[in-house]
């Protein structure tokens, strides 16, 4: 009996200890970088933008989750009140536009005189925020980076 009870509390301690890392990993897991992952499009600004406002379900269901490349004109840079910025790309003539969020750990200063010039973006895209106002529909791209 004594030795049923000492196998069952060995039995139990190395499952606690198994789950109890895996547990701390899953906790502690960082992403790979974006640039270190090979994207599953390549797409203009212009031709991601149209996709999205023509075929908005389609388009959810081939970019959504997805790792993405995207080329376009530099619309604008803003800085949050928390340091992070977010790239806007698109035609200065459109009202729709591509934000990207930039990685916190790859942050430069930007400089305003990229604004206007082509460039490429790599990310993950998360979603599509449709023009319900006439304020402009935004396409979000999270985790992303200068492709270099």
């Amino acid at each position: 009996m004594q030795r049923k009870m000492f196998y069952s509390v060995l039995i139990l301690l190395v499952i606690s200890i198994i789950g109890g890392t895996y547990l701390f990993r899953e906790f502690n897991r960082r992403n790979l970088p974006v640039s270190a992952q090979t994207p599953l499009y390549r797409v203009s600004s212009n031709v991601l933008i149209a996709a999205f406002s023509e075929h908005g379900e389609a388009a959810n269901k081939k970019y959504l989750g997805n790792i993405i490349e995207v080329t376009g004109n530099l619309k604008a840079i803003n800085k949050d009140d928390k340091g992070n910025y977010t790239i806007v790309l698109g035609d200065t003539a459109q009202t729709a536009s591509i934000r990207c969020s930039m990685s916190s750990d790859k942050q430069p200063e930007y400089s305003k005189k990229m604004i206007g010039n082509p460039v490429t973006i790599i990310g993950v895209c998360t979603g599509y925020l449709p023009d319900e106002l006439g304020l402009g529909a935004d396409i979000i791209l999270n985790r992303s980076e200068f492709k270099q």
